[in-house]
């Protein structure tokens, strides 16, 4: 609740990404006062379930062990 009376009160709001833009349209936030700017550092790659099982396997690492690829 906070956060949207928030950004209401301003007269706009500059975001990173589309993602950004999108759950703070959720919100109620609205499109017309969000402007992109991408921050120029790229959105991580999407890692599988699988290629971290077959990382898992691989190095031995038991299924508690966090996982950073």
């Amino acid at each position: 609740r906070f956060l949207r009376r928030y950004h209401e009160a301003c007269d706009a709001v500059i975001v990173p990404s589309k993602e950004v833009q999108r759950r703070l349209e959720r919100i109620g936030i609205s499109r017309k006062k969000l402007f992109i700017v991408p921050s120029g550092i790229p959105d991580a790659p999407t890692v599988s379930p699988e290629a971290v099982e077959r990382v898992r396997a691989k190095q031995n690492l038991p299924t508690s062990a966090p996982v950073v690829l």
